[in-house]
């Protein structure tokens, strides 16, 4: 039977081309041919999310329509638990794994860099509210550095901290970048379902930013003063606004409107309307992109968007009831639309209301879940053992060699307990550390509360089996080097004796 090593680099990628995104970050972690030949198959990532507030990360990355994996680290009394889920919000079905007390967010950035940092991404959403601690932004930086993403998109949620674009800047490859947003829902009352889009567009070293608000809910007279508000004190090079569904007066297909310095070109079709407020100046160089516009709705129309990004974008409002922790995209409190904060609530309930109707029809298969994604039995924990500068009793104690190892930081750590505590989070590949390693870490003892309570062949190993293969593995060194030792250094003895005896006839004769 053909191993794996013995397949054709060709027919490898054709395998590739069926893995799922696990499959395939777990085979990059083989060997470096198999790293090429993953990197080498395409890979399409719609969309990925960062967050991070009080003491909690969350990363989630999307790889289609109702299609993610969701992993949300938090501290629970002296550790941390990891909380994993697949293509499901119900926290029933949450696979959970806890481990020593660490920095949650050092830890949710090198989940989000190990996983993500060389593969093409469409968006990456960023939630860092303007409330976080201190720093944040240039921690995030330093983290990540040198390593830098492949993202056409970078976006925040609409409170997000000021210095968004200038930290954009510093951690994606800047050529790749095509676009920068800051998005927002406003709370509306009655429809979940998004028709309306406002959004002030400027620039950023060359690249355009939005400013976009959703609503789903439109009376022209509020948002035509917001649009108008918006232009003269937001300074934007052009304000746009996108209809579903709308039609301009005289329906016709195209206007042109001018009002002292500024002029607003009108659009319309069956899918909606959209316009565009911009200075004269600006005309010119904008008129082109928006004349070539087949549907300037955007993502508000089920015809011309992207289906992935129709589909995400019209389920913000249910993130109220989906991640309620996690709900920084609805916007509370605005300078032009006042008085929506009471709304709040009454889309929280239609959003919980939806949600149950979604859930009814919806089938979620954890028969094939993902690699490292698989849910444990009921009743099953598991427990990560002490690694990432986690040090034992004894060693404390003793004052052994380890007892300046920072704890909670992964900048103090080696890269073999990084890459051990991710393997046990089922981030990574299980590694086989070498044996100096091993005697590294050998002092650590292991307290008994905090043991594998379940052990299967997808998250342990046989401590056993680890001693009998590391002893066959000396024992071949052995044999080898022995016969390396024969093979090598017979010829050069015999060929000294036969000098030395050759040189001791020629004397004596």
């Amino acid at each position: 039977m053909v191993s794996w090593s013995q397949i054709p680099p060709e027919i490898k990628r054709h395998v590739v081309q069926k893995l799922d995104f696990m499959s395939r970050i777990s085979l990059k972690n083989t060997s470096h041919l198999d790293r090429q030949i993953v990197e080498s198959t395409k890979l399409y990532i719609p969309r990925a999310r960062f967050g991070y507030k009080d003491g909690k990360s969350l990363v989630v990355i999307y790889t289609g329509i109702e299609k993610f994996l969701r992993l949300e680290m938090e501290k629970c009394g002296n550790g941390v638990v990891i909380q994993k889920s697949e293509n499901s919000y119900d926290h029933s079905k949450f696979a959970r794994k806890f481990m020593p007390s660490i920095d949650t967010f050092s830890l949710g950035l090198f989940v989000l860099k190990s996983l993500l940092i060389d593969i093409n991404i469409e968006v990456i959403e960023w939630d860092l509210p303007e409330e976080s601690e201190e720093g944040m932004v240039e921690r995030i930086v330093k983290f990540l550095s040198p390593a830098r993403f492949q993202v056409k998109e970078m976006a925040c949620l609409w409170n997000s901290t000021e210095s968004f674009q200038s930290f954009c800047f510093q951690i994606v490859v800047w050529e790749h970048l095509k676009s920068i947003r800051r998005i927002g829902v406003f709370p509306t009352s009655g429809s979940l379902q998004p028709i309306f889009i406002h959004e002030d567009e400027s620039e950023f070293n060359g690249r355009p930013c939005y400013k976009t608000s959703i609503t789903m809910s439109y009376l022209a007279e509020l948002f035509g003063m917001a649009f108008d508000f918006s232009f003269h004190h937001q300074n934007p090079i052009c304000a746009n606004y996108r209809l579903k569904n709308g039609t301009t007066p005289e329906k016709e297909k195209f206007q042109r409107k001018e009002e002292d310095d500024t002029v607003t070109r009108c659009y319309a079709s069956e899918c909606g309307t959209w316009e565009h407020k911009m200075l004269k100046e600006n005309e010119d160089r904008l008129k082109q992109r928006l004349d070539s516009q087949k549907c300037g709705t955007s993502w508000l129309c089920e015809n011309h968007a992207d289906p992935f990004d129709y589909w995400y974008h019209h389920n913000f409002p249910l993130r109220l009831a989906q991640e309620p922790d996690w709900n920084a995209v609805i916007c509370i409190g605005s300078d032009f639309l006042l008085g929506l904060d009471d709304l709040f609530d009454p889309m929280i309930k239609a959003a919980e209301e939806a949600e149950e109707k979604r859930l009814e029809n919806v089938i979620l298969d954890t028969s094939t879940s993902s690699w490292g994604f698989r849910r444990l039995d009921e009743g099953e924990v598991q427990r990560i053992p002490h690694v990432m500068g986690h040090k034992s009793d004894d060693v404390k104690k003793t004052g052994g060699s380890k007892a300046g190892k920072p704890k909670g930081d992964l900048n103090g750590l080696n890269m073999r307990d990084i890459m051990k505590c991710l393997e046990e989070v089922g981030i990574v590949e299980d590694i086989q550390w070498n044996s100096e390693d091993s005697e590294e870490n050998s002092g650590d003892g292991e307290d008994p509360d905090v043991l594998k309570v379940s052990k299967d062949s997808e998250d342990s190993k046989n401590p056993e089996e680890f001693i009998a293969y590391s002893e066959s593995s000396k024992q071949s060194l052995l044999q080898k080097f022995q016969l390396f030792s024969f093979i090598f250094l017979t010829p050069i003895v015999v060929s000294f004796v036969f000098y030395f005896v050759s040189q001791l006839i020629s004397f004596c004769l």
